[in-house]
């Protein structure tokens, strides 16, 4: 009986130095492991994609100035805007649960790493891809604040074609990279 096995690890990098200045960016976790995939973890499957368990991080900006931020997230990208995972699979990165100075906001995520434009303003949650950052949204507009802080939803999404022809352990990851922007 040949027992195939996927490794899954999902790095959540903070560059040496990912500090705008004095700004200090803080994970709950640098690294998401889950350790061995299997086709019994799937969660939901739909069109040859298999969803497996979500993880969550907390993400904590500090700045000893009252200003704008924002957190740019970068990784390679893969099919429909996920982060690559592997070949054959995805990471997808849902953003929530957005406070800044303890008063809830609205999540948004803008590409304009220079005056923070929010693209948009969905409301409690949404997901980001690669060289999207993360903002505060109120009526349009990123308030500035001193302390941000959310929660980061990760589940990997797996092809079918993950789970045949591979060795008995293949080793899959996803290299996030973590920075705060200021303005």
């Amino acid at each position: 009986m040949n027992i195939q096995r996927l490794a899954a690890l999902v790095l959540l990098v903070l560059p040496g130095l990912s500090y705008a200045e004095e700004c200090q960016l803080t994970l709950s976790q640098q690294v998401v492991d889950y350790h061995q995939m299997r086709r019994d973890n799937i969660i939901s499957s739909q069109q040859s994609w298999n969803k497996m368990p979500e993880k969550e991080i907390n993400v904590s900006v500090y700045c000893p100035e009252k200003q704008q931020m924002a957190t740019l997230v970068q990784g390679a990208s893969g099919q429909k805007g996920r982060f690559q995972f592997g070949q054959n699979g995805g990471v997808a990165i849902k953003v929530s649960n957005m406070t800044l100075d303890g008063k809830s906001y609205n999540v948004g995520k803008t590409t304009d790493q220079v005056n923070l434009t929010p693209e948009n303003d969905n409301g409690a949650s949404l997901y980001i891809h690669s060289n999207e950052a993360i903002i505060a949204v109120e009526n349009g507009q990123v308030p500035s604040g001193q302390q941000m802080n959310f929660t980061v939803t990760i589940f990997p999404v797996l092809n079918d074609s993950a789970f045949s022809h591979i060795s008995d352990q293949t080793t899959l990851e996803s290299d996030l990279s973590w920075t705060v922007i200021k303005k």
